[in-house]
């Protein structure tokens, strides 16, 4: 059973996302203001954090970073009653994994909660991925540079696992969309894929270097094979 921390200072969106959630099987721990929140997320250990963007206090961004700080692989998702691009930005650049504005349906909110809950790795898969000098722990959810540690959100981190997974193939943006993000329809994210191609840039690519992550004009994104890299 899924624990979902849910933190708002409106109590009536507290509880009706509460009251939709539990039938569904979730376990819902919630919270009216910022602090509160960073308290119960050290005291119940949730699986995902649901989070108002404009709070008095603390703002729903410093709790994102905060909690981030504490657990980078944490999935959160930011609500705001705002929809233009800067409010986005800061959103992302706090760290969050989804962004959703407010009023929303509860379906849709589920339907992101289950997409970031997806992401943790299953029985099966390689714990580690390596290209270069850079090196994926599934276990630790650990990324190094050169053997030292970088600091990735979960979505840089699913992100670069996604292209680790498929060296030397050409990922297009829709199927960017489809794997990091839960959907293929491009005008819901606009440009988000390529946002966060830059943010991963800035973590892994070496200052001067070309770029590990080759950019295929028109089409989309790829880790290119390193003996052809090299040979270039």
């Amino acid at each position: 059973m899924p624990k979902v921390l849910l933190i708002d200072d409106k109590m009536e969106d507290l509880k009706l996302v509460e009251r939709d959630l539990k039938p569904k099987g979730y376990q819902v721990v919630t919270a009216k203001n910022g602090y509160e929140g960073v308290y119960q997320f050290d005291k119940e250990k949730p699986d995902i954090v649901v989070v108002d963007f404009n709070m008095p206090g603390i703002s729903g961004s410093d709790v994102c970073k905060s909690l981030k700080k504490k657990n980078p692989a944490i999935p959160i998702i930011l609500l705001t009653i705002h929809s233009n691009i800067q409010n986005k930005k800061e959103a992302f650049q706090a760290g969050c994994d989804d962004y959703l504005t407010k009023p929303c349906e509860t379906e849709e909110l589920m339907v992101r909660m289950e997409n970031l809950l997806r992401r943790a790795p299953k029985k099966g898969e390689q714990d580690k991925l390596s290209y270069g000098y850079l090196a994926l722990d599934r276990k630790a959810h650990r990324v190094t540079k050169n053997g030292q540690p970088i600091e990735l959100s979960l979505t840089e981190y699913t992100l670069l696992e996604y292209l680790l997974e498929n060296v030397d193939q050409v990922l297009s943006r829709k199927m960017i969309l489809e794997h990091v993000w839960g959907t293929n329809n491009p005008e819901t994210f606009t440009n988000i894929v390529d946002v966060y191609i830059n943010y991963l840039r800035k973590k892994v690519d070496d200052p001067g270097q070309r770029s590990l992550i080759k950019t295929i004009r028109g089409f989309g994104y790829m880790l290119e094979d390193l003996n052809l890299r090299k040979a270039a």
